[in-house]
């Protein structure tokens, strides 16, 4: 059992501080000097005994506990996946920052059963959340100044070896487009998918390789589709009408398996996703041109990731799935297209 001990200065290297450790400087501040939980360093003793320190209170641990520090560690290496960067700032905590660019992905109900043990503190960004590389995506610790060991290893089988946490990288690199409309096609009126689209994908590093703006029939909309697809592109968006009996949607539904017609999110509800194989085929409603932020821009980076995309992952999320139109927008740091328990 951990025990409390008083040791000369000189001889605390090494030693785990029981105490907060207070420096006075008169007439300017007052302060902690070193935390309690500090292991003490060799450079640490000039400045204990500069505060009048000769001998410092100190926690001494049995072989089956495990200092904070050394705890905190543990459990993040266990939670975290390969394109996570753990550094310690100090203070006890053990902080996780993304490798690469890419979508940060939480194994919610792992997390929850690791952190059923209640001295163990783990907090995320929240789940599909597209991030730069350098985002701080998880800070970790315990509460107490140490831990058992045998908790440590129950939290790595509640995580089932983990991890519960990781950045995905985005593996479709190209698409192609094809809008549909008549008036474009005739020049009455100009397209404004294209740009927007293009701006989009460049932001993932995706390359917009060619649009085919096609009539608003069948046929054509069919063999667009399917052009983009056998040169090869890994992605292909429809823009058009699609509703039920619009030809847009029509169109997709015969090339390619609907998983989704329809979102539980606003803007741009009517948003249908389909497959061909593993290509996905997205059809964009005209809605998307007149907000920012869509249905669309929350799936994009799940769908760049090769996720396939279902009906019940799209449930999830409706409760979070109504833009808010924020004067300032900040997504993806904001509660659209997160989710939650439904």
């Amino acid at each position: 059992m951990a025990k409390i001990e008083w040791v000369k200065v000189e001889d605390s290297e090494g030693l785990i501080l029981a105490h907060d450790l207070t420096g006075i400087v008169p007439f300017k501040s007052k302060g902690a000097v070193l935390r309690k939980g500090h292991r003490i360093k060799k450079e640490d003793i000039p400045l204990l005994l500069k505060i009048g320190k000769e001998k410092v209170m100190i926690l001494s641990l049995d072989e089956n506990e495990i200092h904070e520090d050394d705890a905190a560690l543990f459990i993040a290496e266990k939670s975290t996946g390969e394109n996570i960067e753990l550094k310690k700032p100090g203070e006890a905590w053990i902080e996780g920052y993304s490798k690469i660019d890419g979508l940060f992905k939480v194994k919610a109900k792992l997390l929850k059963q690791g952190l059923t043990i209640e001295e163990i503190v783990i907090a995320t960004i929240p789940n599909n959340t597209p991030i730069k590389k350098g985002i701080r995506v998880t800070k970790i610790k315990i509460v107490p100044l140490f831990m058992e060991e045998e908790k440590l290893k129950r939290f790595e089988d509640l995580i089932l070896g983990g991890p519960v946490m990781d950045v995905i990288p985005y593996k479709i690199k190209t698409a192609g487009v094809v809008t549909v409309g008549n008036e474009i096609v005739s020049g009455r009126i100009k397209d404004a998918f294209g740009p927007l689209i293009r701006e989009k994908l460049e932001d993932y590093g995706v390359c917009m390789c060619e649009q085919l703006i096609v009539k608003d029939e069948i046929g054509e909309i069919e063999d667009a589709i399917l052009e983009e697809i056998s040169l090869g592109r890994e992605f292909v968006i429809v823009t058009g009408g699609m509703s039920p009996d619009d030809f847009t949607a029509r169109a997709i539904s015969d090339v390619g398996k609907v998983a989704v017609r329809g979102v539980p999110m606003s803007p741009a509800a009517m948003l249908t996703i389909a497959y061909r194989n593993d290509v996905p085929i997205v059809g964009i409603p005209g809605g998307a041109l007149t907000n920012r932020i869509t249905s669309f821009d929350v799936l994009l980076p799940r769908i760049l990731t090769g996720e396939k995309i279902t009906r019940e992952k799209v449930i999830e999320l409706a409760n979070g799935g109504l833009c808010m139109n924020c004067e300032n927008c900040d997504f993806p740091f904001c509660s659209f297209g997160k989710g939650g328990e439904l």
